[in-house]
């Protein structure tokens, strides 16, 4: 390779999330050689962030998640110009939209190395079935304008439209600075003002419908009515915030739930939690997920997408059906009473996810595949 090589990434948007972390950590910890430039749209924890770390970040102001017609085009326009200045030797596309708009302006200025990472493919979310088809069809052209696709799970490369040149590297990350159980637990006490006797469930994760937090209230409000004693905390920022503070409400769960917002370095109170409970409609491979087992923590999560890849049932944590409230609360309820049942749970998946989920392994591998005869397959 070239003494530097320059690589673009692109991703559609800025707010805090598993795609916009996993840019993070790959532009952070790449090898000197390369040097790492971001493309994106909006403002946001990844621009905010990248730009603290020193790296270059441009933005795509046209670029939005919607679909929009004459926004797209323009958003279109816009990365063509960025891309014809930066002159990438290597173009790292991330996100549905920003795969199919970069690709595609990447492919017509001829970069010579176009990856994409698919998080997650959206034609397999809850939609019309003719959304289902058109995004099927874009996703597959995405593959097609790539020379290779980066699937974070087996689940995804199973599902892949095209199988061609899909190549399986798992999210990886280092092992957070977490502070002790005790000062964990002061903290999340003092923040949701509970007593320190009360059985602390957790969550992290951007509030977006996918992560079903709503079915995890509502599995809470169960547990209420059982004269459980719990205490919810959702840890994270989003769309669905308004709509998840009027289920809190309508459900009076005010004494048994809060929302605490965005934290920096969240993952460091993990092991405050008595359980961690993760209920995705739909998972690639979450972040929050893996941090939850470096903490040795006792998770409960949906048995969706790559989940199972990091959590084998009642070895390494529960799994439940997905959109299922009243079975999360009988699992919860059931590792409530079980001390030893969750230790046993969390160093399983401690074991589990410091052997295979390393960022190293991640870096390793995807800077591998941006060689131009790549040495992994």
């Amino acid at each position: 390779m070239a003494t530097h090589t320059k690589v673009l990434f692109a991703i559609t948007k800025s707010n805090f999330g598993g795609a916009q972390r996993y840019v993070y950590d790959i532009a952070r910890s790449l090898p000197e050689q390369f040097d790492p430039v971001v493309m994106l749209g909006g403002d946001g924890w990844l621009l905010s962030t990248l730009t603290q770390k020193g790296i270059k970040v441009v933005t795509v102001p046209a670029l939005q998640r919607n679909v929009r017609l004459f926004s797209d085009l323009r958003a279109f326009f816009e990365i063509v110009k960025i891309i014809k200045l930066e002159k990438p030797d290597i173009v790292h596309l991330n996100s549905s939209k920003m795969g199919i708009l970069g690709g595609a302006a990447a492919r017509l200025i001829g970069v010579k190395r176009i990856i994409f990472t698919s998080h997650g493919w959206s034609f397999n979310e809850k939609r019309p079935g003719y959304q289902k088809k058109i995004l099927w069809i874009l996703q597959a052209i995405t593959i097609l304008l790539a020379h290779s696709t980066i699937a974070v799970s087996k689940d995804i490369r199973n599902h892949a439209p095209i199988k061609k040149n899909v190549v399986l590297i798992y999210n990886g990350i280092e092992t957070p600075r977490f502070i002790n159980k005790d000062a964990a637990r002061a903290t999340l006490t003092h923040l949701s003002r509970i007593t320190s006797s009360t059985k602390i469930i957790g969550t992290i994760g951007e509030l977006h419908k996918n992560k079903g937090h709503d079915i995890l209230l509502h599995a809470i409000s169960i547990l209420k009515k059982r004269d459980v004693d719990t205490f919810l905390v959702i840890i994270g920022e989003g769309e669905e915030r308004r709509r998840l503070q009027t289920v809190i409400e309508r459900e009076n769960l005010s004494d048994s739930a809060i929302l605490l917002g965005h934290i920096d370095d969240a993952a460091t109170l993990l092991k405050g939690m008595d359980i961690f409970v993760f209920p995705s409609r739909t998972e690639a491979l979450g972040y929050a997920l893996l941090e939850a087992g470096l903490a040795g923590a006792s998770v409960i999560a949906s048995n969706v997408g790559g989940i199972p890849e990091i959590v084998e049932n009642q070895v390494s944590g529960i799994l439940v059906q997905s959109e299922d409230p009243e079975s999360l609360a009988d699992a919860i309820e059931l590792l409530l009473k079980n001390e030893s049942h969750r230790a046993s749970l969390g160093a399983s998946l401690f074991k589990n996810t410091l052997e295979q989920f390393s960022q190293k392994s991640m870096i390793r591998n995807t800077v591998a595949l941006y060689e131009p005869t790549p040495t992994i397959s």
